[in-house]
């Protein structure tokens, strides 16, 4: 097992986006055993991501848990069971928001507002500093849970 800490917060709007950080840190030393792999946080999400897609590539077939700061460091770790799984990866999001907003409708322009839709194959344009995800998961396999509306952001 490889556990991946990507301590990112630039894709969030709130005024305490970097204490995520050291949220990162505290669930990653909660699994004994794992290889723990922290990925440095670029100056932006897309430096990020591609920092996270070369941390990804040392898992070799293992179970990764990713933990991080906002949601955008999502955006790898899916990106890579979909080229591993293809359509028989199922994707349950857990989120208290959507997630689904585009840079028209998002009222802060943040990523991590975006993340669940730049999956689905429509979010704004080299939102991982590299190729598009290799096609999203489809839609009917990829399911929402713990939402509380879609809320700005």
């Amino acid at each position: 097992m490889m556990v991946v800490e990507v301590p990112q917060w630039q894709g969030s709007s709130s005024a305490t986006a970097r204490r995520l950080q050291e949220g990162a840190a505290l669930p990653a030393a909660l699994i004994p055993g794992a290889e723990r792999v922290r990925v440095r946080p670029g100056g932006t999400p897309a430096e990020t991501a591609a920092r996270t897609r070369a941390a990804l590539s040392r898992a070799k077939g293992r179970l990764v848990v990713t933990v991080g700061g906002d949601c955008g460091v999502e955006l790898e770790p899916v990106a890579a069971a979909v080229r591993r799984h293809g359509d028989r990866l199922a994707v349950v999001w857990f989120d208290a928001h959507g997630d689904l907003n585009t840079p028209r409708s998002s009222p802060s322009g943040a990523f991590h507002g975006m993340v669940l839709r730049t999956l689905l194959g429509d979010g704004p344009p080299d939102s991982n500093g590299g190729p598009p995800p290799p096609g999203p998961p489809r839609s009917p396999r990829s399911a929402r849970a713990g939402r509380s509306g879609a809320l700005p952001g």
